[in-house]
């Protein structure tokens, strides 16, 4: 049980991340198209909060494997 917590965890986070990598560069090419337009300010919002994110899944999955390490 405590083996499926952390590899669940940084599986379903890699394939998201994956996942939404696409979009993300999709959005920075607008960004750089058009620096100054509200759209521009919004993506580039997202494009902070998702790095934000990617590290901190970075941050929890180390933290995790830690973790499981430690357990075992």
């Amino acid at each position: 049980m405590y083996l499926l917590i952390p590899l669940g965890f940084i599986a379903v986070s890699f394939i998201i991340l994956i996942a939404r990598r696409k979009s993300m560069q999709e959005d920075l090419a607008f960004v750089k198209a058009h620096p100054n337009s509200q759209e521009a300010a919004i993506r580039q919002k997202a494009m902070i909060r998702w790095i934000w994110g990617v590290t901190i899944w970075g941050v929890v999955s180390m933290t995790l494997v830690v973790w499981l390490f430690q357990t075992f």
